[in-house]
């Protein structure tokens, strides 16, 4: 079976949608799924520039010791990932559209993205109308 660019794509860029807010309540230990992940979207990557990609792993963890709070450091954390997920989206391609942000950040949610299940055959009509 051979899964489209576009498809794979979307569920790399959910794996770190996932693990961005995770990460928004304390550092996250990135993992195999976030190394495929972003190995995956870097070998769709226009522009070959690792650098995002490799800040993304890192600030997943990152505790941000200079920060004066937890919370400030959690926020810190937050946005730098979703910076670098911005980033990642432009460089892969993916549509800059709330159609395409919704598939990835609210996958239950991301209507015509999401493949619909089949239809149940409906019984005949005996009636005619």
């Amino acid at each position: 079976m051979r899964v489209e660019r576009e498809k794979l794509i979307l569920m790399a860029l959910r794996v770190l949608a996932q693990r961005h807010w995770q990460a928004q309540k304390g550092p996250v230990e990135a993992g195999p799924g976030d190394r495929l992940a972003l190995a995956l979207l870097f070998a769709f990557s226009r522009s070959g520039d690792r650098s995002v990609y490799d800040e993304f792993w890192r600030n997943l963890g990152e505790r941000f010791d200079e920060a004066f709070s937890e919370t400030v450091a959690n926020v810190w954390r937050h946005n730098t990932c979703q910076s670098s997920i911005s980033w990642i989206m432009r460089d892969v391609g993916a549509p800059a559209d709330a159609e395409f942000n919704a598939a990835v950040y609210h996958p239950a949610r991301a209507g015509a993205l999401t493949p619909a299940p089949p239809a149940a055959p409906q019984p005949p009509n005996p009636a005619g109308t």
